[in-house]
């Protein structure tokens, strides 16, 4: 009997949850919870935004300087092709007045550009480093200007036209004055070691292949292509100056 009513004594009652709890959680309803939603989510908007603020400013940061190397490589691209177009118009000349004069030598100045139609050779091939880390990086994508994302494509299009050009002139040329070299006697040979440009005028333009070549020379570049490489070049140059500088 002693035993029972100690065994009841020790069964333990669940607890009451305290009322101020119950008050609690009959006061949390729906518009609560979606007040708290809402900051939850507005904090993580927030953090993304900010995220891509600073991703966006610092690829803004990259491409400005990748344009800085952009501006300079073509600068540096200008330089060359108006070199390198200034040696074939003088080919052009020099072309035009051996054919003037029948192919005279003693019609000719001593120190006419026409002498060195046979010895000068000044290929063009554009320079596009900048560009290429511009592309490869992804950072052109990011541009904000794409019409002078196009510019700059086109310009480099076009250096890559006119390099083609005068590369096939210059190929032209040597293959042309590549195998007389071989095919000369000695005689012509001293000839040509000596001091006289028009000595060496006087060999070369024995050879019909020669006289093929002098009558090739002018038309075989458009003008059009130079001034239009030219033209955009400046364009390109002047547009990243306002932009980026």
């Amino acid at each position: 009997m002693d035993e029972n009513k100690e065994q009841e004594e020790q069964v333990t009652l669940p607890e009451v949850a305290p009322s101020g709890i119950k008050e609690k959680i009959s006061r949390w309803k729906v518009g609560d919870y979606i007040r708290q939603l809402s900051i939850v989510v507005l904090g993580i908007v927030i953090t993304f935004l900010g995220s891509d603020i600073i991703s966006n400013y610092g690829k803004q940061k990259e491409i400005r300087s990748a344009m800085q190397l952009v501006k300079a490589e073509l600068e540096e691209n200008r330089k060359s092709v108006e070199l390198a177009w200034a040696c074939y118009a003088e080919d052009c000349t020099s072309a035009n007045l051996i054919e003037k004069y029948h192919f005279s030598v003693d019609a000719l100045p001593e120190d006419s550009l026409c002498f060195g139609l046979f010895n000068r050779f000044n290929a063009f091939t554009p320079i596009a480093d900048a560009i290429g880390v511009l592309k490869s990086s992804g950072l052109m994508q990011h541009m904000s200007d794409k019409q002078l994302s196009l510019l700059i494509s086109r310009t480099y299009d076009q250096m890559n036209t006119i390099g083609s050009g005068l590369d096939s002139y210059y190929t032209l040329k040597d293959k042309v004055i590549g195998p007389i070299g071989l095919a000369m006697s000695d005689q012509e040979r001293e000839l040509m070691g000596g001091n006289s440009p028009g000595e060496l005028y006087r060999v070369y333009v024995k050879y019909q292949e020669i006289r093929n070549f002098v009558g090739t020379v002018s038309g075989y570049l458009p003008v059009e292509n130079y001034t239009r490489t030219l033209d955009l070049l400046d364009k390109a140059i002047q547009a990243i100056e306002e932009k980026y500088e």
